[in-house]
């Protein structure tokens, strides 16, 4: 009886620790995938949340360009050009443009270093000469600069006459102002890309202007996924 009595505690002290091993992984796996899932939402509703400020951000640029475009004596005066870019922080050159691509006029810049540019292959040029305000995406300069371009129409008696660009330098741009003082989490950090990828905005300096690969995983227009960074830890991704 008592080698029975001491088999059946020892079977049954073991059923209890199987027990308790299965509800500890099934309770750990429960709750870790209701953190990812939680993660997962909060992090996308803060990239929505930043995605309308950068593009509250660049349509208030888009408009401050339209505004020089509208007003002859801005656009036709140097002193005049040049004290306006002081005034937008965000745009760190303004070139005008006459309908042939040929600089005009230009402040932030060395006029004499772009006078004899012609920019009327670049597809900023070419969609602003048919009447529509245009973002590029990211590009090199002639200056060797990561440039995201603004360029809008110049209307003249109802005719275009030429197009006003303005020049936004990734790498000395208040862009990091606006962004890097958000964080998430113990790690998190924001990330911004052009459409092929490009990152515009990130932390890290030194990765602006390269291109990553994650944007060609994300699927639809916004969403969150679980991914592997480049040293393979997971990320949380919200977008």
């Amino acid at each position: 009886p008592m080698r029975f009595l001491h088999k059946f505690t020892l079977l049954l002290s073991i059923l209890i620790l199987i027990s308790s091993t299965i509800q500890f992984f099934a309770v750990d796996r429960f709750f870790r995938s209701t953190t990812d899932s939680l993660l997962l939402t909060i992090n996308e509703k803060a990239a929505n949340n930043l995605s309308e400020s950068i593009s509250a951000y660049f349509k208030n640029i888009e408009d401050l360009v339209k505004k020089i475009a509208s007003d002859p004596t801005r656009r036709a005066n140097q002193e005049a050009l040049d004290k306006t870019n002081e005034l937008i922080p965000e745009v760190n050159s303004i070139f005008i443009l006459d309908s042939q691509g040929h600089v005009l006029l230009a402040s932030g810049v060395d006029i004499n270093s772009v006078a004899n540019i012609n920019l009327l292959q670049r597809d900023y040029f070419q969609h602003a000469i048919q009447g529509e305000t245009y973002v590029s995406d990211v590009f090199t300069s002639g200056s060797n600069r990561q440039v995201v371009a603004i360029a809008t129409p110049i209307i003249e008696n109802d005719k275009i006459s030429g197009v006003l660009v303005a020049s936004l330098w990734l790498h000395e741009n208040n862009l990091s102002s606006l962004f890097g003082n958000k964080s998430f989490g113990r790690g998190g950090f924001i990330q911004i890309s052009d459409g092929h990828g490009v990152i515009v905005y990130h932390p890290d300096r030194n990765l602006i202007g390269m291109k990553t690969e994650t944007v060609n995983s994300l699927q639809g227009s916004t969403g969150s996924a679980i991914m592997n960074n480049l040293s393979g830890y997971e990320h949380y991704i919200g977008y």
